[in-house]
């Protein structure tokens, strides 16, 4: 089976099941450390887990009402695919004792290189500031704690 049809259908199924298991486990989350007139720490996993769900769930509605085109999936770019896996599950293991500010740019310009098979400094520069850019707004406009690693 070199390749498959309609693979926004499964992918979509499976993503919406992810960000349920998602929304639900943030749910669960309380903090060590809670601060007046913080938004809970669980409100942006629950609003990514929610968006997640909605774009799933209209992927595999769309593919499956036949109003987009079906898509062929190949599978020779799975080693591309299994790799970013993997920095992602590192990525949420490591987070806690690194930090934020050293893994979140490592993770994204990482990721950046992997899935566009080219290191360009122009190409990392908008992911560095929209890295920095998240860590702003969550550490100091929204006072949601961002683990600080060894740094803090």
């Amino acid at each position: 089976m070199k390749n498959f049809r309609y693979i926004n259908s499964v992918l979509g199924v499976c993503l919406f099941a992810f960000g349920f298991l998602i929304f639900r486990e943030a749910g669960n989350y309380v903090p060590e450390i809670e601060i007046d007139g913080q938004v809970g720490a669980h409100a942006f996993p629950q609003l990514f887990a929610v968006a997640l769900m909605v774009l799933s769930a209209l992927m595999a509605l769309l593919d499956l009402k036949k109003l987009t085109k079906p898509t062929t999936a190949s599978f020779a770019g799975i080693g591309a695919v299994a790799v970013t896996a993997g920095f992602c599950y590192a990525f949420w293991y490591f987070l806690p004792e690194v930090g934020f500010l050293i893994m979140a740019p490592l993770f994204a310009c990482t990721v950046t290189a992997i899935t566009t098979r080219r290191f360009r400094i122009m190409d990392m520069i908008p992911v560095l500031l929209v890295v920095f850019a998240v860590y702003f707004v969550f550490a100091n406009l929204l006072k949601v704690p961002v683990p600080a690693g060894f740094l803090g």
